[in-house]
């Protein structure tokens, strides 16, 4: 997360930094197959919220949230080929993004400002397929270095 925090310092992220951290649990969870524990990511999430100097326990809900959602994706059978990775992504993000926003709202009695909102979505959303294809050539590279040995 505090990759995250130092994406701020690029004039491109200067409004609002994309979530990598959900995109890093996202495909742990469904491409992995590994399932980070609720203790590392509650514990992780209130060391974001006091650096951060935010409401205590938002971060934790977020990527919790996160994790529940991509493990329960099996349910609602979005995720069967390659190409649906990306909207269950999207689906699971925006949910859990709403939730953890309609509870800030509630519990601060204060709206924030939409742009830098839309843009850590936006540039969340762009960034998962950069980093799933990564992902996947470094697959496709171990396979064929396995396969010519």
């Amino acid at each position: 997360m505090d990759f995250e925090r130092s994406l701020g310092y690029f004039s491109i992220f200067n409004s609002s930094t994309p979530s990598i951290i959900s995109i890093l649990i996202y495909l742990l969870i469904r491409k992995l197959n590994f399932s980070p524990s609720n203790i590392l990511l509650f514990i992780l999430g209130i060391l974001n919220d006091v650096m951060s100097g935010v409401s205590l326990g938002f971060s934790s809900m977020f990527l919790l949230l996160i994790k529940f959602q991509a493990e329960n994706l099996s349910l609602l059978k979005l995720n069967k080929n390659h190409e649906q990775q990306w909207f269950s992504f999207t689906f699971i993000f925006i949910t859990t993004f709403l939730i953890v926003l309609l509870i800030n709202v509630t519990v601060n009695l204060n709206i924030p400002d939409l742009n830098p909102l839309l843009f850590h979505v936006g540039t969340t959303l762009i960034l998962f397929p950069i980093i799933n294809s990564g992902l996947d050539l470094i697959f496709f590279i171990t396979r064929m270095i396995k396969t010519n040995s």
